[in-house]
């Protein structure tokens, strides 16, 4: 994968090349992490040390740091890998369905497992709750565990708040960052929860009908 690194948001550059500033983290996400979460540190990086004199310049907003990788010369040279699915994942959607079926205890006991990781002890951990109360807990936390790693908007899918969230944004953009994303309420519409069918695959297959709102 192509390294991701500050390109606008920073005086200068670093002395690398094929930097691609991607998939900025919002300052609504990057103030969710209370800073005792070890996340906070690996999820968002603010300061970046310049490849060839030393110094260390800052980023005026925070970047996505999960995947940097000091002392490369490009970009392009970075070898991390994607992650597909990780084990706090399969812990995560091991806790919301043991709450649906009703055993919040050890829903919760799964739960503050990925606490307890981020947190280094179990300082950070949730106390007993209702069902509902741990839905929106655990679909947070989802939230809080893997940035940049591709489950957001499928996660907001899943839950049905894609909408909501997303016009949530928009009102918080509008309010707080004052930018121009304020568009997001504007173009939204309730039928983006699905993707458009390829035509292609509507010619292949006659059973096939377009997603509404296509």
């Amino acid at each position: 994968m192509a390294l991701a690194g500050p390109k606008y948001s920073i005086p200068g550059d670093l002395g690398i090349s094929a930097l691609n500033e991607a998939d900025i983290p919002t300052q609504e996400l990057y103030d969710l992490f209370d800073d005792r979460d070890i996340r906070k540190a690996v999820n968002f990086k603010t300061e970046f040390t310049h490849l060839l004199t030393g110094e260390v310049l800052e980023s005026s907003i925070p970047l996505s740091g999960k995947f940097w990788v000091e002392g490369l010369e490009s970009g392009d040279l970075c070898d991390v890998n994607v992650h597909i699915i990780r084990y706090a994942d399969a812990l995560l959607m091991y806790a919301e369905a043991l709450n649906e079926i009703g055993e919040s205890s050890k829903a919760l006991t799964v739960l503050n497992r990925i606490r307890e990781r981020a947190y280094g002890d179990t300082s950070g951990n949730y106390s007993p709750m209702s069902q509902e109360e741990f839905r929106k807990v655990v679909w947070n936390e989802r939230r809080l565990e893997f940035p940049h790693e591709g489950h957001r908007w499928f996660d907001l899918v899943h839950t049905e708040t894609f909408v909501e969230r997303m016009k949530e944004h928009s009102e918080y953009e509008a309010r707080v960052a004052e930018s121009n994303k304020t568009d997001i309420a504007k173009n939204l519409k309730e039928h983006m929860v699905l993707m458009p069918i390829p035509q292609s695959e509507i010619d292949l297959n006659p059973e096939l009908t377009q997603n509404p709102g296509w």
